[in-house]
């Protein structure tokens, strides 16, 4: 009952966070007057987003306070079968910030991206889209990772992209009588699409830098994510104030002509204080949203954590449509975007391995399918958790989280495993660990 509630805990604040942020796109700066300008600062929403991720240090620092008084009180510090499993495998838990700085690059960009795209697409467009990652990361997982794909992994990207193209296509060229009424300002933009997939390149780059980075690193999310927001927000002072100096005519994008006024939005929010309560709630949405991700990535399966992104998207579709934002809905039911979305989800299932299809040869090279095989061959001590090297299994997080600890914690294991480095005691003691962290 408890991982449910943080469950709903994180589906609630992931999906309060896009919300809040379409909704301060969408508020005129002028109170009095609903046709006024509405707030257009993309770059100084992604500072605040990048505040909202330092704030997760605070509750890293808590983490450890409690720790340090159960050491005072107990004598010893408790530690997860994870931990202990690491401290075996003799893997680095401590990690220079300056090294993170360059995942914390490619977050930047891809961050910044998807906020100006969030600007000219409608939030489940938004969403929808950013199911494209799974292409890219697979692509560059073969490239840089030199990572395998089987039948079902190149199905299941066919399908996410015919997907993809149905709800763009929708969003384009597919508008209802009451969009076609709606401002210009308000109807989604090609650019705004691509920017959109853009800013997917940069998180697969990420999620492909962490992995070459941090191979050999078990490090505590909580920790990490802090810290990327906090060379976030570093490099987001140095860029403020060169943005502001940079020319640029390019609508729903420039801000009296420059690229970004830092001045002029905080002059937005002392004309009308609810964009500060937004700011405020974008903050810490995204501080709870991390904070309960760390707890439900390690001990959520996968298909729990599939349903949590795919109820984050609805409810964000069904609370635009439902809900009038100063007078207007910023979200129209069509069915060509409600096709897309399923074909989206079909193909994440599949390829995550939540659904596995029984025909066609869609089953023969699933993880558990070459587990059994190589299990019939073999008799190891490790054979029940060895991971299938060079094996994708599964579509990236956002940001470093428990599941990636896992399979580092995997990928060490298998190697051990072949290079014989342990004797019989110690494997059976990392076996025994490794059964206890999968049961978690």
């Amino acid at each position: 009952m408890k991982l449910y509630m943080i469950m709903l805990s994180m589906l609630l604040f992931g999906t309060f966070n896009t919300i809040l942020m379409k909704i301060q796109n969408s508020t005129p700066i002028n109170p009095d007057d609903p046709k006024s300008p509405t707030f257009n600062h993309p770059f100084v929403q992604c500072a605040i987003m990048f505040v909202g991720e330092c704030l997760c240090l605070i509750l890293y620092g808590l983490k450890l306070l409690y720790q340090n008084r159960q050491k005072n009180k107990k004598g010893f510090v408790p530690q997860s079968p994870g931990t202990q499993q690491a401290d075996m495998l003799h893997l680095k838990t401590h990690i220079n910030p300056l090294l993170l700085a360059i995942p914390a690059g490619f977050d930047i960009v891809a961050s910044t991206l998807m906020n100006i795209a969030l600007t000219m697409v409608a939030a489940s467009v938004y969403q929808m889209l950013r199911g494209m990652i799974i292409i890219i990361t697979a692509v560059m997982a073969i490239i840089f990772l030199k990572k395998k794909l089987f039948r079902h992994h190149w199905s299941s990207i066919v399908v996410i992209f015919l997907g993809v193209f149905m709800v763009g296509l929708a969003a384009l060229y597919f508008k209802t009588d009451e969009e076609k009424q709606q401002s210009a300002g308000q109807e989604t933009k090609p650019l705004g699409l691509g920017l959109l997939l853009l800013a997917q390149l940069f998180t697969g780059g990420m999620f492909i830098v962490e992995e070459k980075l941090l191979s050999d690193y078990y490090l505590d999310p909580l920790k990490i994510v802090g810290l990327e927001g906090v060379w976030g927000l570093l490099m987001y002072a140095v860029l403020l104030p060169i943005f502001n100096n940079i020319p640029c005519d390019v609508e729903n994008l420039c801000n009296n002509g420059v690229l970004e006024n830092t001045i002029q939005a905080f002059k937005d929010f002392g004309s009308n204080p609810i964009l500060i309560l937004l700011s405020v709630g974008v903050c810490f949405s995204i501080a709870c949203f991390n904070a309960f991700g760390v707890t439900v990535t390690k001990h959520a399966s996968a298909a729990q954590r599939s349903t949590i992104d795919t109820s984050r998207t609805v409810l964000i579709w069904i609370f635009f449509m439902a809900v009038p934002i100063y007078g207007n809905h910023l979200e129209h039911f069509k069915v060509l975007q409600l096709f897309g979305f399923i074909l989206l989800v079909i193909g994440t299932l599949v390829y995550n391995e939540i659904v596995i299809l029984p025909f066609l040869g869609f089953d023969k090279n699933t993880k558990d399918a070459i587990k059994r095989r190589e299990n019939t061959e073999s008799t190891g001590l490790l054979d029940n958790d060895q991971v299938i090297q060079g094996y994708a299994a599964t579509s990236p997080h956002a940001g470093y989280d428990s599941s990636r600890n896992e399979r580092i914690l995997q990928h060490h294991m298998n190697n051990i495993h072949q290079n014989n480095n342990l004797n019989k005691t110690e494997e059976l003691s990392i076996t025994e660990e490794s059964e206890k962290f999968t049961r978690k």
